[in-house]
């Protein structure tokens, strides 16, 4: 086995069949971006996390004013029937 196939799997995108300076710079390159993008997406993941109690207490909320004005419509449609 050759040492340019042994390293394929670091430098996969090295189409020169070689680990030269420049396929090592381009994978450099390609590592920094890729840990970029991963932080933010953890960013963006923690801030989701951070939401998702805030949207919970806001979905409790209004369910329990759809409760109080369904109880509401029902009473008021007694007091029509009874009424009428």
């Amino acid at each position: 086995m050759t040492l340019y196939k042994s390293l394929s799997y670091l430098f996969p995108y090295c189409v020169c069949g070689m680990v030269s300076v420049k396929c090592y710079k381009q994978s450099d390159c390609r590592v920094r971006e890729r840990c970029v993008q991963l932080n933010r997406v953890k960013a963006v993941e923690k801030e989701k996390d951070d939401l998702e109690t805030v949207k919970n207490e806001a979905v409790e909320y209004l369910q329990m004013e759809n409760d109080i004005v369904t109880k509401k419509n029902v009473l008021f449609q007694k007091y029509m029937s009874v009424f009428s």
